[in-house]
């Protein structure tokens, strides 16, 4: 078996030649040091819109070769692609990591700085659509991880923020929900890729 036919076996409820292997996300660090590369060449994804509405990344940086060699030496069983709504988290860098150390999102008028994409703008699957061209050919199972209503509403208020409103603003945190979980509906029904 391939590690695609793997993938698609386990998921058939079949069982396949032995345990598929996948993980969500490399760390490009890691990804740096484990196959000799000198920290920062690996570009930006050209997968990756930074500046938009969307937060798109592949696992690891816009060269397939590089991708190819990473998940041979790991016997990843599939590659993919993130297809994130870009939330209103703070970022700060601690250690070389950027985490989250709070959110922009505070209150019910806050919602209204919140800008969706459109979910019938057929502009914002390019990035997946030209994923899946480029990476077909690698036998290797492919994936989209979407962050559901939870992520862009913890990250965006920040966890400590979140955790508090679910008892003193539990309005805000639903409608918080709602909001993104209806948009993610609106893209999962609109089957673009």
């Amino acid at each position: 078996m391939n590690s695609r036919e793997r993938v698609l076996s386990a998921l058939d409820l079949k069982v396949p030649d032995r345990v598929p292997f996948v993980e969500l996300t490399i760390d490009k660090y890691f990804t740096e040091q484990y196959l000799g590369i000198n920290r920062g060449s690996i570009p930006e994804s050209k997968y990756n819109f930074l500046d938009g509405p969307i937060l798109s990344v592949t696992t690891v940086g816009n060269s397939k070769k590089e991708a190819s060699i990473l998940y041979d030496k790991l016997k990843l069983d599939a590659i993919g692609i993130s297809f994130w709504i870009k939330h209103l988290g703070i970022i700060e860098n601690k250690g070389g990591q950027g985490l989250i150390t709070g959110g922009k999102l505070k209150s019910a008028e806050d919602i209204k700085t919140i800008q969706l994409p459109d979910p019938d703008d057929e502009q914002i699957y390019e990035p997946v659509k030209n994923f899946i061209k480029d990476y077909r050919e690698m036998e290797k199972a492919l994936y989209c991880v979407i962050n559901l209503g939870s992520d862009p509403v913890i990250l965006g208020m920040g966890f400590e923020n979140f955790a508090m409103s679910i008892y003193t603003e539990r309005d805000l945190v639903i409608e918080l929900m709602e909001l993104y979980a209806n948009w993610y509906a609106k893209v999962l029904h609109a089957r673009k890729c």
